[in-house]
């Protein structure tokens, strides 16, 4: 009876398509508790969300500030839901708590890492806001089309330097998290780490985070589609109104913790996946270095 239990919980190789219906197997097995533990972060950040939503409108600005805020925090949450993997693969259930506790367990390894994302999102999202915002441009006097400035100039050079750099952070990241996480290892040990992890696998990663990355714009996209039928009711130049802009917030902020579970499964398992190929990683292996024994 327990080697049953167990049949469909074992570490194997797997292609994208695989790991992808792996993800779904385990989302959905743990939903609850999965959802709970990306929850317990998103919604207090939801409702500061709506506290300067509410406050501040017409400034893109807070946008900004929100946008670092999450990738800073969805570090945490990150590290708990790559826990929340191995819990299932040992003892077939999830302990938020224990997720969690074994984030901050690291926490200091992680908050370097959070603050390197805040500040790649920060230097982004800045430039695309400055791109974006009609004061950056002036009118000249011959004809109504705007005159790029010397902001705009500066902002499109940050965004073409920092969106490389943010792609590849994000492609080592998926080894590092687990590093830190699963290995218990520190910020350099887990550095040099993911180097050796993901030599020679570079590319492919690249391509597992571009199919993921797809999946996630597509249920992203399905779940707000009420959203986009609202401002499609809007008119041209009219700013939506405050109630419009607040269930945005909702709708956008709820679609982000059903969704955000799928990247860290399927992360995860790319990770397993790496280790297995290059070195026979196992369930005995992965007990040992997450310290639960496996049922």
């Amino acid at each position: 009876m327990l080697e049953e239990n167990r049949a469909d919980r074992q570490l194997t190789e797997r292609g994208v398509i695989d790991i992808l219906s792996e993800t779904f197997t385990i989302y959905w097995r743990h939903f609850p508790r999965i959802v709970m533990l990306v929850a317990v972060i998103y919604v207090p950040i939801g409702f500061l969300e709506l506290i300067v939503t509410t406050i501040n409108r017409a400034s893109v600005w807070p946008t900004l500030a929100m946008t670092v805020l999450d990738g800073v925090l969805s570090i945490f949450v990150y590290a708990a839901g790559i826990f929340a993997v191995g819990q299932h693969y040992l003892v077939n259930q999830v302990n938020v708590g224990d997720c969690y506790t074994r984030a901050l367990w690291r926490v200091v390894s992680l908050t370097v890492f959070a603050i390197a994302l805040g500040v790649l999102l920060a230097l982004v999202m800045s430039a695309v806001l400055t791109v974006s915002d009609p004061s950056t441009a002036v009118e000249t006097q011959e004809a109504a089309e705007p005159e790029i400035t010397v902001n705009v100039l500066i902002a499109l050079a940050v965004m073409f330097v920092s969106l490389p750099i943010l792609v590849i952070y994000s492609i080592y990241l998926v080894v590092i998290m687990p590093a830190l996480i699963v290995e218990g290892r520190h910020v350099r040990s887990a550095l040099q780490r993911g180097f050796d992890l993901a030599r020679n696998s570079k590319w492919r990663i690249f391509g597992h985070l571009v199919v993921y990355s797809l999946v996630s714009i597509g249920l992203l996209i399905a779940l707000n589609t009420p959203m986009l039928i609202l401002g499609g009711a809007t008119s041209p130049g009219e700013s939506p109104s405050l109630w419009v802009s607040l269930v945005g917030v909702v709708v956008n902020r709820a679609s982000s913790i059903l969704i955000a579970p799928v990247t860290i499964i399927a992360t995860t398992l790319l990770y397993y996946d790496l280790r297995i190929r290059k070195e026979n990683y196992d369930i005995s292996r992965l007990s040992l270095e997450m310290g639960i024994a496996r049922t």
